[in-house]
Parts: structure tokens; sequence; C-alpha cells
């Protein structure tokens, strides 16, 4: 049976409406209105949406000009191959409605990026070894190590998922995108990931956890349908729907694995019942590099929140929380600002802060024996004392440690290593009763442009 199309045929009135359909798909990928085309092309709008609803056919001259605007073949875009082929039916998402023009014009030039790089690489392939050489037991851990991201993240208590990406063979660009926070495209056997350097931390994360999930996905055959654009947040498109909660499942399972989770738990020896502590939840989120969201669900997913706890927490406003840590200090503006809490079990941690973010440390005290924690190192460094205080147990009890409470503001210091020391200044050689350090590593603003694995790692974007 002849499966082609002849547009000059007015009685294939269906299958011509199948072109014409095709024509409406190719222009909504790259977010072009007919307006738009007819600009670029120097036509008549009237004569263009004519051809696309099927009141006129387009002439061979027309054709090829918007097969080579829509970067697709002219035989595929007039009909002149198979209504069934499913990898072009299946491959076209259009552009999420309302993205500002200057969105449009970021992703555009970022396919052509893509189209150019497409013979240069083999993401394909890359995933398919990948998967194939992690083990079955925690396959997460095992994918981590293949990876190459298992020592650094039990390191510094973050996976480095950017990094691990771009090894992969994943061309990744960052760009000031307002309206969505990135895309992930496929491009024959390549991919490329464009971000948006204007979200959170937290949030450019999880979008590279969610599109090397859909990846893997993909390698795996697990996930339908097969298309070359996706957006992050995804589109409300009903093809990936049904999709979304095995995709994001596997995203929090790579940014946040059992093995770092539970290492996190074990570093600040919280039990089960300790992580229902909004606060708990909201310093493990700092450290890990997550959302205090994306920290809930990971918990929940390794089993240590119930679904009770995790609906609570997740009702918990951030706002709210600082404002407890923060212990009555005043700070009217706490938009874009972590407070982190520091005690004796972040002894050797590494921080990665923002330099308007706040540290509270708080350490015990032997006061009673003569012995006070000395904060020297943090001033010299550049560190800025906010408030300092004791508290004192409220029993009658005598030669019980205080707490000494300390409120600092890393500012423009800089990365480095800080100890400080718990001395009796009054003795003439100070004798050191206890000692607490920390590395900190100040996160700085991303750069538009291709991502490199040789840039510093100390990083962040605008927030």
């Amino acid at each position: 049976m002849d499966t082609t199309i002849n547009l000059h045929e007015p009685s294939q009135r269906s299958i011509v409406g199948q072109v014409d359909s095709r024509l409406i798909r190719a222009r909504q990928f790259l977010g072009y209105s007919t307006g738009d085309v007819a600009r670029i092309l120097d036509l008549n709008q009237s004569f263009l949406d004519a051809i696309e609803n099927g009141s006129r056919r387009g002439d061979e001259t027309t054709m090829h000009r918007l097969s080579d605007l829509y970067d697709r073949s002219y035989d595929w875009l007039t009909g002149d191959c198979q209504i069934g082929d499913k990898v072009e039916e299946e491959s076209y998402t259009p552009f999420p409605i309302g993205l500002s023009s200057n969105d449009q014009k970021e992703i555009r030039e970022f396919m052509q990026v893509m189209d150019s790089k497409s013979k240069k690489a083999n993401v394909a392939n890359k995933l398919e070894k990948l998967i194939l050489s992690a083990g079955d037991n925690d396959w997460t851990e095992s994918l981590h190590q293949q990876m190459g991201t298992y020592e650094s993240s039990v390191a510094t208590s973050r996976v480095d998922l950017l990094n691990a990406i771009v090894k992969i063979g994943v061309i990744v660009i960052l760009r000031p995108l307002e309206g969505v926070s990135g895309t992930l495209l496929r491009h024959e056997r390549t991919a490329g990931l464009l971000l948006s350097f204007l979200r959170s931390l937290g949030e450019i994360r999880l979008t590279s956890a969610t599109a090397l999930s859909q990846l893997i996905l993909y390698a795996k055959k697990e996930i339908l349908p097969e298309v070359e654009k996706l957006w992050f947040p995804p589109v409300s498109d009903s093809m990936l729907k049904s999709h979304k909660e095995k995709v994001y499942e596997l995203a929090i399972k790579l940014l946040l694995p059992n093995f770092l989770l539970a290492d996190m738990q074990n570093k600040q020896k919280w039990s089960n019942s300790d992580l229902s502590n909004p606060i708990n939840i909201y310093q493990a989120s700092l450290r890990l590099g997550a959302s205090y969201k994306d920290t809930v669900n990971g918990f929940r997913q390794l089993g240590v929140l119930s679904e009770f706890d995790s609906t609570n927490l997740l009702k918990t406003k951030l706002v709210e929380i600082k404002r407890t840590l923060l212990d009555g200090y005043d700070l009217e503006n706490l938009s874009g600002i972590d407070v982190w809490c520091l005690t004796h079990r972040d002894e050797g941690s590494v921080l990665q802060a923002n330099p308007n973010d706040l540290f509270i440390i708080k350490l015990k005290q032997n006061c009673s024996a003569g012995y006070l924690w000395q904060f020297d190192n943090l001033k010299e460094a550049g560190f800025t004392m906010l408030k300092d205080w004791t508290e004192v147990s409220n029993t009658r009890e005598v030669g019980l440690p205080s707490v000494r409470k300390l409120i600092a503001k890393p500012a423009q210091t800089a990365s480095g290593f800080y100890e400080m020391e718990e001395l009796c200044p009054w003795q003439r050689i100070p004798q050191q009763s206890n000692k607490m350090s920390f590395s900190y590593h100040r996160l700085q603003q991303l750069k538009a442009g291709l991502y490199s694995t040789e840039l510093p790692q100390d990083t962040e974007p605008v927030t």
C-alpha cells in the first residue's frame, strides 16, 4: 500500500490534514507565531495561516523556505515520506506559552549550537556503557561510583552533578533565561542542557539531576515518549506528565543518594525522630546543596520520614525556621539569605555558602573552669561578628558547661580552613581545652557561556 502523500491530490484530505499539523508543530517547536515566520521570510501572514489550516496549498518554493527555517526535511514537511515515521511524529515539543522574546532567542541559538555539535559527541553510547557497568545492588550508589562522583560527594556532602553531566558528553550552556529553569535538547546522538543562572543553587542542581534522570531512563528504555525538547519545570503535556513521578524520583536519588543522606544523618547523630524537626532538615539541605523540599523528599525515599512527617515538614515556612535560629537577632529581610548552625558535630566539614549567608556557631563552653572560646581567627579572616553571647544553665547545679553562641557573617571573606580554640586566657601560657574547625568555600556567581569541568568549584548562580 502506498503511504506517501501527494499534496496535489485533493481527495487525500485526511493526509493533507496531517501535513498541516506538521507545519504547525514544526513552527511551535521553535516558538514562532505565523507573524514571526511571515516577517522572517517576508511572506503574507494570511497566506501562511491558510497553508496551516489547509485552505491553501504551499507552493514548492515556500515549502522549501519553511523547511530551511524549521530545520526539517522537505520530504517530511510536505508529507513525501511515511506518516508512520515514529521518531518524527513524536519529536515535537512546542515552546511553553508566555516565553519572553529574549528566552525564545536564547533557546533558538542554543538549538543552533546543538545542531553544529551533533556529529561530535555520542552521549547515547556513554550512557549505555554507564548503565551496563552499574551493579544491581544499590544501583544509584554504583552509578555514582561509575560517574566518578562517589568519593567527592562523601568528602563535601554534596553531589557535583554538573561535572558528571559534562563528562558524559552533554553540552551545558548557562544563559539568563527568565521563564524556565532550563531545557534539555536531544539532537541525533548527543544532548545539550541549557540552564538559567538566574535560579538558586538548589533549583539549578535539581534541574541538572532531572535532565540526567531523563537521559538515563530514556537510555534504559524505561520512559516514553521520545521527545527532542524537555522543559524544566515540565510543561503540562499529557505525554510527559505520566512519567513525571518516575523522573523526579530518580532525580532525587541522583542528587541526594541514600549513601549521602545516611552519612549526613550519621555525622550529625540525628535519630529518625530528629529528622521530623524542620530545623534539622533545613540544615541538612544547606550542607547537601539541595532545596528544603527536595531534602524532605530524599529522606522520605530513604524511609526515615513517614508521609505524615513529610507533609508536616513541607508546611513549615523557611523564614520561620531562619527566625527561630536567629533567636531574636533582628534582620528584616531574610530573602536570599541562609542561616547555617554549626556545632561540634560539624568538625572538619566543608561548607559551601554565599557571602550574604549567616553562620550561627553554638559550642559548649567550660566557663566555670575558666575556659572561653576564641574567635580571633574568624575576625582576622574578615568574618563580621553580629552577636556574641553565652547561655548558662537554668539549674542551680554548679559547674555545668554553658553554651557560647556567635552570629557571624562571612561577607567577602576568602575561602579557607578556619579553626577555633577553647582556651583559658588567664594562664600565662594558655592551655587548649577543645577546638573546632571547618572549611569555608565562598560561592560566587556563575558566568554565562559554556560550562566547563575546569571552572572553579566554588561558584554559585545569581539569587
